[in-house]
């Protein structure tokens, strides 16, 4: 797990770097945190805590709640 997070944390930090923005795209956190969630929280944390933004996981837990009443 430590590596998938330093692997993130350097993309995510090497985007905004190069003044891009960065989005994590959170289209299957809502499985991941089902199945373990330490890991999917752990995933989403490493990438805001690099710089980026986390406007995608709104659009999921709308899509997510809607499927899955």
């Amino acid at each position: 797990m430590r590596i998938i997070s330093k692997t993130c944390a350097d993309t995510v930090a090497a985007a905004v770097a190069a003044g891009k923005e960065a989005l994590i795209d959170c289209e299957h956190f809502f499985d991941g945190f089902k199945a373990n969630p330490d890991y999917a929280l752990s995933c989403v944390k490493t990438a805001l805590d690099a710089g980026a933004l986390g406007r995608a996981l709104r659009h999921q837990w709308r899509h997510h709640a809607v499927r899955n009443p």
